[in-house]
């Protein structure tokens, strides 16, 4: 996944179970706060040396695409939100002048000390459908039609 010379993680965050927003669901009404990003990623190369990355004040944020997520009332996506330097590398973004790019330094917060995996069942392919037919219009937006009832 990574490419010779600099590289670049990008996160969008949700709000899941963590942050159930009052606008279209009702009946649960719980929240952790704002969706926030702790993270330790561990990268062994090839010659089996490892670099640790973690989220601190270096990390830049910005508002994206998604201008609504719930777990119960969906996702609102708005493509031209997609900031156009999405996925720079760090060093680059540096040289991007930070008041006039949108991209803002992130704030440090509290958060749980401890991280635990989520375990859960592994994901298996149960079943495999053949699609019937393929339609594209003329943007290359594709629809995809598959029976999946007997006939």
């Amino acid at each position: 996944m990574l490419t010779p010379g600099d590289n670049t993680v990008g996160v969008m965050l949700g709000n899941g179970m963590y942050n159930i927003p009052r606008e279209r669901y009702f009946k649960i009404v719980g929240s952790y706060g704002a969706p926030k990003l702790k993270a330790l990623l561990v990268i062994e190369y090839e010659d089996g040396t490892r670099e640790t990355v973690v989220t601190d004040s270096s990390w830049l944020t910005r508002e994206g695409p998604v201008t609504f997520s719930s777990i119960f009332g969906g996702e609102d996506y708005d493509a031209g939100r997609l900031p156009e330097n999405w996925c720079v590398s760090l060093t680059d973004a540096v040289d991007i002048d930070m008041a006039d790019s949108g991209w803002d330094k992130v704030v440090i917060t509290d958060g749980p000390v401890d991280l635990k995996p989520q375990l859960g069942t592994a994901l298996k392919v149960k079943e495999r459908f053949t699609p019937q037919r393929v339609l594209t219009d003329s943007v290359n937006r594709c629809m995809i039609s598959v029976r999946i009832f007997p006939v």
